[in-house]
């Protein structure tokens, strides 16, 4: 396998922990990791850069808009 392969794997599975054990909040675990495969060569800034623009990225990001929204005005605690 290439090194990019390999590099991508040993990234994604302290983030995947990071998740699971909430050691941060999930935006600031992709902002930390990110950077990573961009400083690494794994990926370019323009493909990186271009996924942004997928419906798919945009509603899940809308997604965090909204549960940050009912976390913080104690909404869900009415359900």
């Amino acid at each position: 396998m290439p090194v990019e392969t390999w590099l991508t794997i040993e990234l994604m599975v302290p983030v995947f922990l990071a998740f699971v054990f909430e050691w941060a909040q999930a935006d600031v675990i992709f902002l930390l990791a990110a950077p990573i495969l961009l400083t690494f060569g794994v990926r370019k800034l323009d493909k990186a850069i271009g996924g942004s623009c997928n419906p798919a990225l945009v509603t899940v990001a809308a997604l965090f808009v909204v549960a940050a929204g009912r976390r913080e005005t104690g909404f869900y605690r009415c359900l």
